[in-house]
C-alpha cells in the first residue's frame, strides 16, 4: 500500500532528491584524486578514517542543498535519505566507494 505524504518534508522529496541527484551526477565526472581534493576544499573536514571520509563526503554531496528535514547518511548502496519511517536511497559512482573505502 502507498503511504501518503504526512507533512511539507515529504512533499519536499522530489525536489531534493533531484538536487542531490544532480550534484551525484556532477561529482560521478570527476576522477578519484580530482573528488578527493573538492571533498577537502568543500567539507573541510580530516578524511583519516572510514566514517571521517564517509561525513566528508555526505557533506561535499549536500554542499550548499537545502534537504528540507530529509536527513543523509551513507549506505553500502549509495546515499541514503531519510524523514521518519520514509527512506530512499540514490545510487552512487565507483569513485565514492573508493574514497569512503581509503
Amino acid at each position: 500500500m502507498t503511504t501518503l505524504p504526512h507533512d511539507l518534508t515529504d512533499l519536499r522529496l522530489a525536489p531534493t532528491a533531484l538536487a542531490l541527484d544532480a550534484r551525484l551526477s556532477e561529482m560521478a565526472l570527476l576522477e578519484l584524486d580530482e573528488l578527493t581534493h573538492r571533498i577537502a576544499l568543500e567539507s573541510n573536514r580530516a578524511t583519516r578514517t572510514r566514517d571521517m571520509r564517509a561525513t566528508a563526503l555526505l557533506d561535499t554531496v549536500q554542499y550548499l542543498i537545502d534537504l528540507h528535514g530529509w536527513v543523509l547518511s551513507w549506505d553500502p548502496r549509495g546515499l541514503r535519505m531519510k524523514h521518519g519511517v520514509h527512506e530512499l536511497v540514490l545510487g552512487v559512482p565507483q569513485t565514492f566507494q573508493e574514497f569512503v573505502a581509503g
